[in-house]
C-alpha cells in the first residue's frame, strides 16, 4: 500500500476552529451514507450541517434554504423527506434536527451496488454541476 505523505499546502491558512463551528461525521463515507444520496439530497444535509447548532438544530424557512442552495421549494422537499426517512435527520416545523449517523448501514465500500441515480461521483463533482445550476431550474 502507497501512502501519501501529507504536508500543509499553506501554512499560513491552517483553519482553526471557531467558538461557533460545524463538522461531518466520516462515516457519512465511511458506512456509505453518501453513495446512496442524490445531489440535492447531499446538498442539503451538507446545508443543514453548516447552519446547525452544537445539537444539530436548525430554523431556516424552505424559501431561505431555496434561495441558498439554488434548488426548487419541492427539490428541498424531497430531499427531506429523503433525509428523514434514512434518518439522517429530523424535521417538525420550524425545526429541523441533523442526527447522529445510524449505526453500520451494512454496505461496505468494496460493494459492486451502483447507487440509485447511477454512476458513482465524487463530492466535487456532485457539488460543482449544482453550484452551476441556476435557480429552480
Amino acid at each position: 500500500m502507497s501512502w501519501t505523505k501529507k504536508y500543509l499546502l499553506r501554512p499560513e491558512r491552517v483553519r482553526k476552529v471557531p467558538r461557533s463551528f460545524s463538522w461531518i461525521d466520516h462515516r457519512l463515507i465511511r458506512d456509505g451514507h453518501l453513495l446512496r444520496l442524490q445531489p440535492h439530497e447531499i446538498l442539503l444535509y451538507f446545508f443543514l450541517v453548516l447552519v446547525g447548532d452544537r445539537e444539530g438544530l436548525s430554523y431556516y424557512a424552505l424559501r431561505s434554504i431555496s434561495s441558498y442552495l439554488k434548488l426548487s421549494p419541492q427539490e428541498i422537499e424531497l430531499a427531506r423527506t429523503s433525509l428523514c426517512e434514512r434518518g439522517l435527520i429530523a424535521h417538525r416545523e420550524p425545526l429541523y434536527q441533523v442526527l447522529s449517523l445510524p449505526e453500520e448501514v451494512g454496505v461496505s465500500r468494496s460493494s459492486s451496488q451502483v447507487p440509485r441515480g447511477g454512476q458513482a461521483r465524487s463530492i466535487g463533482e456532485i457539488l460543482q454541476g449544482l453550484l452551476k445550476k441556476t435557480p429552480h431550474e
